[in-house]
């Protein structure tokens, strides 16, 4: 339990050792959230907006997985936004990851629905448990990606990432997919709705709370990832596995 505090304080002071990140990065997602809830795009303008707020999401995403790369490999400073093109493509892949395992855990959840209001309450809890446990093997599975370059089909090797959540330890797993489910929260939460222009005082102040406090909450929980990761290494030779 000790080390587990450990590893939040210092997660948390990570991202601070460069202010910088966090200003772009929340003025990055800040611009993203102009594409928040566009119909589909029926204009060359709404596409742009729309493509570029993708295309945001996806850098933010890769730049997750760049903070625990460089954290696995000792470094203590938050990494440079770049390349971009290839942050984007690890967003990309991460969010597809993401999209398939999140639809088989509503699947599971969704009927697990259905059977407690048709009251067969055991079948309902069992399935609410396989949504819940979805959840579980998406976060092992893209932590197994870290251990196998990045590949993208590692997400899905059951056997390797029930040994991986195995070898992380029960409270440093739950950590981590707290923290997760924090940052996923305040980044989502960016995504305000802008309407003709004008904020109302308290979706000011939450858009400024949330500017800070979403890429802050990125990079303290891919700190706290790698943190947890580096300890259960085998040996150095396993760095060589984390080249970005």
């Amino acid at each position: 339990m000790r080390k587990v505090f450990e590893s939040i304080i210092e997660a948390l002071k990570y991202p601070f050792r460069d202010w910088k990140n966090i200003i772009v990065i929340g003025f990055l997602l800040l611009i993203a959230s102009l594409g928040r809830k566009l119909p589909f795009p029926e204009d060359p303008q709404q596409t742009v907006v729309f493509i570029g707020a993708l295309l945001i999401l996806f850098l933010q995403t890769g730049y997750g997985s760049k903070i625990v790369y460089s954290g696995l490999k000792g470094e203590n400073i938050p990494p440079k936004l770049r390349p971009i093109p290839k942050l984007i493509w690890e967003g990309f892949k991460k969010i597809i990851i993401i999209i398939i395992y999140v639809h088989i855990m509503v699947i599971f959840i969704s009927v697990g629905k259905t059977q407690l209001s048709a009251n067969n309450i055991p079948i309902a809890i069992i399935l609410f448990v396989l949504g819940g446990g979805t959840y579980l093997l998406m976060v092992g599975g893209l932590l197994n990606r870290y251990f196998h370059h990045g590949k993208f089909i590692k997400a899905f090797y059951l056997k390797e990432i029930i040994a991986i959540i195995k070898k992380i330890g029960f409270w440093d797993m739950i950590s981590i997919v707290i923290c997760a489910m924090i940052s996923q929260t305040l980044t989502i939460s960016t995504f305000i709705n802008l309407v003709k222009g004008m904020f109302t005082s308290i979706e000011l102040v939450l858009c400024i709370i949330a500017f800070f406090l979403a890429p802050i909450a990125l990079m303290s929980t891919k700190r706290l990832i790698s943190l947890n990761l580096r300890r259960i290494l085998s040996s150095d030779e396993d760095l060589e596995k984390f080249a970005f």
